[in-house]
């Protein structure tokens, strides 16, 4: 439950969760490469749009929440970033109304970015 509060823009000590990651018994340790590398953003405006499209270009996986922006700029971090992912042959998902993954395409060699997203996707 750690990564939603941190999702929604909770403090979460990042001990609560590797605990929350480790509880997972079922994941090969192959499976944790990509899953670990996912950087957490709540946004409040557009000003580390280029900042994330570099970590997005490094490989690091992104989980966005635009709960915090307006339609508008919400829209163009969205436009921007898929447009990166695009690039980079990944993907984007939507795992709420407001809160999306990026992830370049070699970090969904191991499942672990399609683990993380359905265990924590908002179902519709």
């Amino acid at each position: 439950m750690s990564i939603i509060k941190k999702l929604l823009g909770y403090p979460v000590d990042d001990k609560e969760l590797k605990e929350e990651y480790s509880k997972s018994e079922d994941i090969e340790q192959k499976d944790k490469e990509a899953k670990d590398k996912i950087i957490f953003e709540k946004m409040l405006d557009t000003s580390k749009a280029q900042e994330l499209a570099d970590k997005l270009i490094e490989g690091y996986p992104l989980v966005i929440n635009f709960e915090d922006l307006g339609v508008h700029e919400s829209n163009q971090m969205i436009a921007f970033l898929s447009g990166v992912s695009y690039t980079l042959q990944g993907i984007n998902l939507q795992m709420t109304k407001k809160i999306f993954i990026f992830s370049k395409s070699e970090n969904l060699e191991d499942g672990s970015i399609m683990h993380f997203y359905n265990q924590y996707r908002e179902e519709t």
